[in-house]
């Protein structure tokens, strides 16, 4: 839903970030996926397929100053997506980065080992600030 989205005119457009709309990213875990939705309009979740999550994190100061600057960092490595989006999930390894923008979305697949430091990777800036979202939003309190 959200891939779509952004061609819909659903998501507003930033100038820190023109042609990224949001990033989906898409965790292999223990028994199934975590996935966080980071997007321009503030919201930012983490959901996982056995049913947890954290929802509407975008309002914390703290979440929305990282959130924004992922996704200005995914624009800047924009060139690193391809065009072959359809929205699956990633081969066992791999953590999956959808983007939706103003046209087709894009994806990339990142190493698990390159995207938890255990080796370098190109998009090692996009990386941590994926991770600094992620640290974010476990701190925001369920309650």
């Amino acid at each position: 839903m959200v891939l779509g989205a952004a061609s819909s005119g659903q998501i507003p457009r930033h100038d820190d970030h023109p042609d990224v709309y949001g990033l989906v990213i898409d965790l292999p875990g223990q028994g199934g996926y975590a996935t966080v939705v980071a997007l321009g309009d503030n919201t930012t979740s983490m959901y996982t397929s056995t049913g947890g999550g954290i929802l509407g994190a975008g309002e914390r100061p703290a979440v929305a100053a990282s959130t924004r600057r992922l996704l200005t960092v995914t624009q800047d490595h924009l060139e690193s997506f391809t065009g072959n989006e359809d929205g699956s999930l990633p081969e066992p390894g791999r953590v999956r980065l959808h983007v939706p923008t103003g046209q087709a979305p894009r994806v990339a697949d990142i190493p698990e080992d390159a995207f938890w430091g255990r080796r370098p990777h190109p998009l090692l800036p996009l990386i941590a600030a994926v991770q600094g979202v992620i640290s974010n939003l476990r701190n925001v309190d369920p309650g």
